[in-house]
């Protein structure tokens, strides 16, 4: 399957310390359970533009069964001000969301901060 990404995010100040996280959520409604590979890399501030510059902080696979959502809470981390995130789905049916979340119950937006249909194919 073809990977998809968010591009990169920039993350402001104010959300890179404290409580504040990503909540990844992958919605599996394809009829059989699937694996997805997710990929988080992080950059420092003045290195975005040179891919060499990113650093992986996550590679992992989650299982995702039929007819769920499963949801990763993943840290922001102070020192990475850039952040860009991977999946390599089994099945292209398979929906991410990426929310900001202010502390672990509440997002910052009322709204994801990328959206199923915004993430690009890669």
């Amino acid at each position: 399957m073809a990977t998809k990404t968010t591009g990169p995010l920039y993350v402001e100040p104010k959300h890179r310390c404290g409580d504040d996280r990503f909540l990844l959520l992958l919605s599996n409604m394809t009829g059989s359970d699937v694996n997805v590979t997710l990929q988080h890399y992080a950059a420092e501030f003045t290195a975005p533009a040179l891919p060499e510059n990113w650093i992986n902080v996550l590679t992992t696979v989650v299982a995702v069964p039929n007819e769920t959502v499963a949801n990763l809470i993943l840290p922001i981390g102070k020192d990475f001000p850039y952040h860009q995130f991977f999946i390599d789905p089994d099945s292209s049916d398979v929906l991410p969301v990426l929310y900001l979340l202010e502390n672990l119950s509440d997002a910052v937006q009322d709204f994801p901060l990328v959206p199923a249909g915004d993430w690009l194919t890669v």
